[in-house]
């Protein structure tokens, strides 16, 4: 199994762990299982990456084994079985308010609960993705400039689940991009009144 900062992984059947290891660079070898159905299940993930799906798999009584994950076989015929972990991934773009087209030159600051600022960049006319947050954290999204004749939006905070789905405070795409919505200056109306001093 490959090795993203070590995570932790079980090997259950019944549910019930019967064996339980620390990932590292090295193959974690599994002998003398019995016929039947096993999961192998990511219990503990590493920062900044989403929990894989669990594996499955049969073994028959003469051996063999099934499953629909990916593995690779040696010249023994031993199955590997390979979890794939990816990264957290959001994707923010700053849009006008009034119609939800793209809005360059907006300064945006992503913040942890302790206010550090974790990414920073200026707007342009595409998504911005930012990789690596840690599931389950909150974040807030901070505006700290816009162009002229815009104003400055309240903050927006954000999660990013295990399984790599966005909640938002803010507006959400349907492909999952989160909206930073930036409103028009509003300008008074200007009333002149006229007086005739003559009275008439």
């Amino acid at each position: 199994i490959p090795n993203p900062q070590s995570p932790m992984i079980s090997l259950l059947k019944n549910n019930s762990a019967i064996d339980s290891w620390t990932s590292t660079t090295s193959v974690h070898q599994i002998s003398g299982l019995e016929s039947g159905e096993y999961t192998l299940k990511v219990t503990e993930t590493p920062e900044g990456y989403l929990t894989p799906s669990d594996i499955t798999f049969t073994i028959a009584s003469d051996g063999t084994i099934t499953t629909t994950a990916t593995t690779t076989t040696d010249e023994s015929g031993n199955k590997t079985f390979i979890f794939e972990f990816e990264k957290t991934k959001i994707q923010v773009k700053a849009v006008k308010e009034s119609d939800n087209s793209a809005l360059a030159s907006v300064k945006i600051q992503i913040l942890d609960s302790e206010s550090t600022v974790r990414e920073s960049w200026t707007s342009t006319t595409e998504n911005h993705s930012v990789e690596g947050l840690i599931a389950g954290k909150e974040y807030t999204i901070k505006i700290t400039e816009v162009p002229t004749g815009y104003e400055i939006p309240e903050n927006i905070t954000f999660k990013i689940a295990t399984d790599g789905k966005v909640t938002s405070t803010g507006d959400m795409t349907n492909d999952g991009v989160l909206l930073v919505s930036i409103s028009e200056v509003v300008t008074p109306t200007t009333y002149t009144v006229a007086y005739d001093v003559n009275g008439g």
